[in-house]
């Protein structure tokens, strides 16, 4: 997500804002009166105000309202009369602005633009909300910034679920840190309401009683009723009475059925004269005129035209009491389906949330296994690159399928980081030691001979700085002996002043500190054991040697090289570590089995030696050295190293070691699997590689 997505959000609070100031507006004399309401007003001000201030773009409008925010945050004096007026006849501009920028920018991420155009529900501008809205509470920590869901019904079905599926302590906490993986999160969870909306298209076993319901109201009530037995018919296998009162409909039907007879209509209970039935649109004149009302107009009480008035008024009645009843039966009908769909709905999306957050949460409990796996080694030569820091915030979750082995071979990870750990332990008990310093301390001291500035008075024998009130006891010959007795006591009043001054003392003190290492080392090569003898304790003690090494490099810029051999070789260089996840993942799955043959190994330092950046490399050989002795020209090009001050250095894991091989190095260590602390030996050899 780009700069332009924070200005669409930005933009997104202050429409928000504004549809909130709307609401106020509409009671705007309260907000001169109250305080809650101007508090109201006022909070929202504050909110556009900071919003446009984040968007940093200049316009004459926003600039209106930066100013008014700017007046109320700063405590300036407030004319409330005048912004209330400001804001109202501004608010709209400022809705259509808003509106207008949110709708024509799209986002920078690619996935989250095709969504946002093409996306198969609602409209582009609510979808545009659904996604700021969306981003905005996977990474705002402060909720005043937080971005609506939009209101839009089409949506609503699913913003529910989707704030349920974001109110998760890891999933926020996560999110919050890392912005890419908040982004793709937020993709997911767009394809998810993408799918899930088709799926609802898809699977709709109500497709059929929709279409039957939509032409039933298209008909007039008239022929609603021509059909009603066959539209009940259709119905009733697919609701209970209980569900549609078709027992109700049916007695209305025939009362309103009983009513459409003209001679029931006019004469009550008489003897019905005509068999046909009054059309409610246009057969009434034409019944006037036939026969069948000659005979029928004996029995009037009035004349034809008073007839037509009374006929025709009641026909109005009839017709309303007939699309009254049918529209309650399809109201009904409507409510049931609506219901019905609605429910099945909401358990479709229910269950596609579900499986949803299964692997949503499981990718996030993946990545932070991940993460506190490698924190160990990411920690370590983060202390000087911040490596730990930029891994877990540039990365997504891509890496869980690019380092899945890790995550399956945790616990040899574990066991790793557990022994890097006690040689970690080690290794700060050596190189910490204690030393003296001297610090200056402030102090004051007395300045003698000097009375200096008054601060109070006290008691005591000074009569040079006795008060006043003193001297004319003494003087008094009733109270001489009065003074007397003070001055004996050293009770007499006198002033007291500060005459101290400012000095230092110096002061020894013992600290604990890493002394710096000393300048001038050469690189590191490191030949390792991968045959399959190596496999167990002395992998764990090969991989952390190998990695206290790096550490050291990284900390003294020194280069590093590994080169793992059984029967070929593989080379990384180490110190790239420190910048790659992807070197460190190679040396933490490096894996050990096969023969030994240490020839190419040597071979290639060799090799290396003669290259500019390790001539004065020194070459450990980290091994169990069950192997076969050295070629003649491997040995021949060792002693010539040696001439040129090249320190060739075994760390023998093992008890069984081809001491042949051994002699031809100028340090030979060994690593008992079985002895106490070893780690502290260790880190004693490790720290002789000059």
């Amino acid at each position: 997500m780009g700069w332009s997505d924070k200005i669409r959000r930005a933009f997104n609070v202050i429409l928000d804002a504004s549809f909130e100031l709307r609401q106020i507006l509409g009671e705007k004399d309260k907000i001169k009166v109250d305080k809650g309401m101007r508090s109201r007003f006022e909070r929202e001000i504050e909110k556009i105000g900071e919003n446009i201030a984040r968007t940093n773009i200049r316009h004459p409008l926003l600039k209106i309202f930066k100013d008014i925010r700017n007046d109320i945050s700063h405590n300036n004096t407030v004319n409330h009369d005048f912004i209330i007026d400001t804001v109202d006849k501004k608010l709209d501009e400022l809705q259509t602005f808003s509106e207008e920028y949110i709708s024509t920018h799209f986002s920078a991420n690619e996935a989250l633009k095709s969504f946002e155009k093409f996306g198969n529900f609602g409209n582009a501008t609510d979808r545009v909300k659904l996604i700021d809205a969306l981003f905005s509470k996977l990474t705002e920590s402060d909720k005043e910034n937080w971005t609506k869901f939009p209101s839009n019904s089409s949506l609503e079905m699913l913003t529910t679920p989707i704030e349920e599926i974001i109110s998760h302590n890891e999933l926020l906490k996560l999110t919050n840190a890392n912005h890419i993986i908040a982004t793709q999160i937020t993709e997911d969870i767009a394809n998810w309401a993408r799918e899930t909306h088709k799926l609802l298209q898809v699977q709709n076993p109500f497709g059929e009683e929709e279409k039957v319901l939509n032409q039933t109201k298209k008909i007039s009530s008239k022929d609603f009723f021509g059909k009603y037995e066959n539209i009940v018919e259709y119905l009733k296998p697919i609701y209970s009475n209980g569900e549609i009162d078709f027992n109700f409909f049916d007695k209305k039907l025939k009362k309103l059925d009983k009513r459409l007879d003209l001679d029931r209509i006019i004469k009550g209970e008489l003897k019905e004269v005509s068999k046909g039935k009054i059309d409610l649109k246009d057969g009434l004149d034409k019944f006037i005129e036939s026969k069948e009302f000659y005979e029928f107009e004996k029995h009037l009480p009035f004349n034809k035209t008073n007839y037509k008035q009374f006929a025709e008024a009641k026909a109005k009645e009839i017709l309303f009491d007939a699309q009254f009843l049918h529209n309650n039966f399809l109201k009904d009908w409507e409510t049931k389906l609506f219901d019905k769909k609605h429910k099945y709905e909401l358990e479709i999306i229910d269950k596609a949330r579900q499986l949803f957050m299964e692997n949503l949460y499981q990718k996030i409990s993946e990545f932070n296994k991940l993460k506190e796996l490698l924190e160990p080694f990411t920690k370590d030569l983060g202390r000087l690159w911040d490596l730990s820091e930029g891994i877990w915030k540039n990365s997504g979750f891509e890496l869980l399928k690019k380092y899945a082995d890790v995550l399956e071979n945790d616990r040899a990870i574990k066991e790793l980081a557990a022994m890097l750990g006690r040689y970690r332990k080690s290794e700060k008990e050596f190189e910490e030691v204690e030393i003296e310093k001297v610090v200056l301390k402030p102090k004051y001291k007395p300045r003698h001979a000097s009375k200096g500035e008054v601060i109070g008075i006290r008691e005591s024998d000074d009569i040079s700085s006795m008060l006043p009130i003193e001297a004319a006891t003494l003087l008094n010959p009733l109270t001489r002996p009065i003074f007397l007795k003070k001055f004996a006591e050293k009770k007499l009043t006198t002033y007291d002043f500060k005459n101290q001054f400012a000095a230092t003392e110096k002061i020894t003190i013992r600290q604990i500190e890493v002394q710096d290492k000393e300048d001038g080392k050469g690189p590191i090569i490191i030949c390792v054991d991968t045959s399959g003898s190596m496999k167990g304790i002395p992998e764990q003690v090969a991989k952390t040697i190998c990695f206290a090494l790096t550490k050291i490099a990284l900390r003294e810029k020194r280069k590093c090289f590994l080169i793992s051999f059984s029967t070929k070789i593989q080379t990384i260089e180490l110190t790239d570590l420190q910048t790659s996840l992807d070197k460190l993942i190679t040396f933490l799955e490096m894996s050990f089995n096969g023969g030994t043959d240490a020839n190419p190994a040597l071979q290639k330092s060799l090799e290396m030696l003669d290259s500019n950046d390790y001539n004065k490399a020194d070459v450990l050989m980290v091994s169990d050295f069950v192997m076969d002795a050295l070629t003649k020209e491997i040995v021949e090009q060792i002693d010539k190293a040696k001439l040129k001050n090249t320190k060739f250095h075994s760390l023998t894991i093992s008890s069984t070691a081809n001491l042949q091989v051994i002699k031809q190095f100028n340090h030979n260590w060994n690593y008992n699997t079985k002895g106490d602390n070893q780690n502290e030996v260790l880190v004693r050899q490790l720290s002789e590689l000059k």
